[in-house]
């Protein structure tokens, strides 16, 4: 009714779609070098979804940045690759994302939020020997 035709949308949708999922297909591919379909891509959703929150995004929405995502997806490649520079089998790969993903959880919590709102409030409120100045008011007398 509004002139849109969806047929033709959806259609482009879907070449789209087939387009870059191939692609996803042959890097996935030239990256393993061998064709497992029942293996190939496991966990990269999750490397996906650490990229993006390591790139400042936030676990309960808001803006992202394209920019963060690209550097958070770049530390994550770095992080696989170090791992295996070091020695450490390629099994313990999620273990080390997983606690990623847990300090940055605790990062963006809210308990962090007030452990740190805290801090500073007692470090404005300080006087020159580190004392609190709302501790240390005199008392007239009336």
């Amino acid at each position: 009714m509004a002139g849109i035709e969806p047929r033709r949308i959806q259609f482009a949708v879907y070449v789209i779609s087939a387009l870059l999922a191939a692609m996803a297909g042959i890097f996935s591919v030239g990256n393993v070098m061998r064709v497992e379909p029942a293996n190939t891509g496991m966990s990269y959703e999750m490397d996906a979804i650490l990229a993006v929150v390591v790139g400042g995004t936030s676990l309960l929405g808001g803006r992202f940045s394209i920019v963060g995502s690209y550097l958070g997806a770049m530390i994550i490649a770095m992080l696989g690759k170090t791992i295996v520079w070091l020695g450490i089998p390629n099994a313990a790969t999620p273990a080390f994302k997983a606690v990623i993903v847990i300090s940055i959880c605790f990062l963006q919590s809210r308990l962090f939020a007030n452990l740190l709102a805290r801090r500073r409030g007692s470090r404005t409120d300080a006087g020159p020997a580190g004392v609190n100045e709302s501790e240390t008011k005199e008392v007239v007398p009336a």
